[in-house]
């Protein structure tokens, strides 16, 4: 009996101490410190802060909802860049970094990606706070180093900006972008023989990247010296055929501006050997031959423009006026008509007022018997 009644007593207070013991917070507790003693004998200090957060956030200290939150919002955040809502990536993004939830990588991440949001919306020197935080966490994030290159490079800080985007191709000097991008930091510096090899070598890596941005700039300097730097740049050897059919093309133009439309016609037709879709060359073509009176000539340019470009509205202006000045009438009208339905903001000449000898240059097709103009053409 007394054995029965001690029985009964630990029967009694057996129940109560499970009841006790698989509390919720006390089963928590007690599997956090079973965890924390069993791996800190296999795991080193370099595990055991991840191993603590995992055991907080399931004993509730740090709360796995505060902890999602912020991975959400750094996701969305990102999500809204990618589709250019840039100011709401700004906003889910700050609100991600401040929350203190982020991992180290993904806080490296998501300063970069608010980084390139301002970027996007022009805000340069903030950009640059938070490009320079991603690099700071991580000296080998390539990206980084190519953002805050282009940064540097819209505010005029084009030393900075090739140094970054030097950094970039140290880690990795196969990239194309970082290659294009650091070619436009040596235009604008002024080095165009620098800038036309990082592009040429970017074209070789990635045939998206054209040299049509530094050709550009270097006409805008002046004839001459377009001429001199595009001759060199052909004689270099150093473009592949779709950028040096580029360059003849703007030395084409170069010639042209300057009234030598002999070496100009030459530039042009070998553009379009080189690269036979160039539309601009065909037309640029076909209007010397419209100042040098080849009617023949023009329609054939302009017809091989638009067979490859069915809607250049431009083309169909043009050829019309040499339809004009061969006295097909009905050729002219037609093609009149298909440019203005294809854009109706061009002023369209009346054929009978077309006669003579047609404009030089540009003007070839951009003015009617009267003198107005009825098309821009650069």
């Amino acid at each position: 009996m007394i054995a029965l009644r001690k029985y009964t007593r630990v029967t009694h207070r057996k129940p109560q101490r499970l009841r006790k013991a698989m509390h919720p917070a006390n089963t928590r507790r007690s599997w956090m410190v079973h965890t924390l003693m069993h791996f800190s004998r296999f795991h080193d200090s370099a595990t055991m802060p991840v191993l603590l957060l995992l055991c907080l956030t399931l004993v509730g200290v740090v709360p796995i909802a505060a902890l999602a939150s912020a991975h959400e919002d750094a996701r969305a955040g990102l999500e809204a860049v990618r589709v250019g809502d840039h100011e709401r990536g700004v906003e889910l993004l700050t609100k991600a970094i401040e929350a203190g939830d982020l991992a180290d990588t993904n806080l490296t991440i998501a300063y970069y990606n608010r980084g390139n949001a301002w970027f996007h919306l022009g805000d340069y020197t903030r950009a640059l706070e938070d490009l320079t935080t991603a690099i700071d966490r991580n000296p080998r994030f390539l990206e980084a180093f190519i953002k805050r290159g282009a940064a540097y490079k819209e505010l005029g800080e084009y030393e900075l900006a090739i140094a970054d985007l030097s950094s970039a191709l140290e880690l990795n000097p196969n990239n194309g972008r970082a290659l294009f991008m650091r070619g436009l930091a040596w235009s604008l510096a002024g080095d165009a023989e620098a800038a036309m090899r990082d592009m040429a070598a970017a074209h070789r890596i990635d045939q998206r990247f054209l040299v049509t941005p530094l050709l550009e700039a270097v006409r805008a300097a002046g004839e001459e010296f377009a001429i001199k730097f595009t001759t060199r740049a052909i004689d270099s050897g150093e473009l592949g055929p779709e950028n040096l059919a580029l360059a003849h093309f703007h030395r084409g133009l170069a010639w042209r501006d300057i009234g030598a439309n002999e070496n100009a016609a030459a530039d042009f037709t070998r553009a379009v050997e080189l690269d036979p879709k160039m539309t601009e060359a065909y037309v640029r073509r076909a209007d010397i031959a419209m100042n040098n009176g080849l009617h023949h000539e023009a329609v054939h340019d302009y017809s091989e423009a638009l067979a490859v470009d069915p809607t250049m509205a431009e083309a169909y202006l043009r050829r019309g006026v040499a339809w004009a000045r061969l006295g097909d009438r009905t050729q002219a009208v037609r093609d009149f008509a298909a440019a203005r339905e294809l854009d109706d903001s061009l002023i369209i000449p009346d054929v009978e007022s077309i006669t003579g000898k047609a404009p030089s240059g540009d003007e070839a097709a951009n003015t009617d018997a009267s003198g107005g103009a009825f098309l821009e053409s650069p």
